[in-house]
């Protein structure tokens, strides 16, 4: 008698993930939809593989992780004063539903879990080409020029902002509640004014996911931390001595070192200007690095991301 009920029980189990599986997969091809993009929207708008943190995080990183990103005291974005470009006007809201409104120039939105190949309903930012490679032009009369794309943007301190990122995720008061109960607090009726407000699954969905990521990327870092070292904070984010990159430019062979070789790379300080990127003609292709040593732009990309 008993092993009879074990099998129904086995069975009833394998019909249910036969279902659930069927289900999960059934809602992928919704997530996973794909429009061709053109090149101009591609490097604007397209991730490269480099989803950051889940879009609700990202709407509330502001208020939650301000602390991370300045010294004790100080007030700033952690965006546009890591030298993200922002639209003119940000709408006081800042939430999943009106993110074309708020999102910096080179965040893009996608449905890639980080660092993993599959997608989900939950939303999430990634950098994209443009983030590094637009700027305004500043004119004398002090006006600034549109968003120019392809340029170099030589404010955009990206090595001092990914160590306010770290800090943030190191923070213990970061966590799934933290984060949700932040954007519901600040976006629930918006969202759902604007019909986007996502239901009960999706909030489980949402949970799961951003449960998920916050967990893994806290323990890379801090798995990390034994041949890195804590990353910078306070004012050491803005002091040269400590991070020598600044502005406009990079740390392309420390990361090579730490990626590649899996070694600390802290005293490579090799630095790379943020170079213009509109040219790709396969003439002027040598000379696209001062050296010419890099003469595909594949290559090159991939070197840069």
């Amino acid at each position: 008698m008993i092993g009879r009920w074990i099998s129904w029980l086995t069975i009833g189990l394998s019909v249910g993930l036969i279902l659930l599986t069927s289900a999960w997969l059934f809602a992928e091809r919704c997530w996973a939809q794909w429009t061709p993009l053109s090149p101009e929207d591609a490097f604007i708008h397209g991730t490269i593989g480099l989803e950051t943190f889940p879009l609700k995080y990202a709407a509330v990183m502001q208020d939650l992780s301000h602390e991370s990103f300045f010294a004790e005291g100080a007030d700033g974005s952690v965006w546009a004063d890591y030298g993200f470009l922002l639209p003119d006007d940000i709408p006081a809201k800042t939430c999943t539903s009106n993110v074309a409104d708020w999102a910096p120039v080179g965040i893009g939105v996608s449905s890639f879990v980080q660092a993993k190949a599959f997608q989900t309903s939950t939303k999430f930012a990634g950098l994209t080409c443009a983030a590094c490679h637009s700027a305004r032009l500043r004119l004398p009369n002090g006006s600034q020029t549109p968003v120019i794309h392809g340029m170099g943007n030589q404010e955009l301190d990206v090595i001092a902002w990914s160590d306010g990122v770290k800090n943030a995720m190191l923070d213990p008061g970061l966590t799934t509640d933290a984060i949700l109960s932040a954007y519901d607090a600040q976006c629930a009726e918006f969202d759902e004014a604007n019909g986007q407000g996502g239901g009960v699954i999706q909030s489980l969905i949402d949970r799961i996911i951003i449960s998920a990521w916050l967990g893994g990327i806290k323990s890379v870092i801090a798995g990390d931390l034994s041949r890195y070292d804590l990353p910078f904070d306070n004012a050491e984010l803005r002091d040269e001595i400590a991070i020598p990159a600044g502005p406009g430019r990079t740390r392309p062979f420390r990361s090579t070192v730490r990626v590649s070789l899996n070694l600390p790379g802290a005293d490579n300080f090799v630095l790379s200007k943020i170079p213009v990127v509109w040219e790709q003609r396969e003439d002027l292709r040598p000379a696209s690095q001062y050296d010419g040593s890099i003469r595909t732009p594949v290559t090159r990309s991939l070197i840069a991301a």
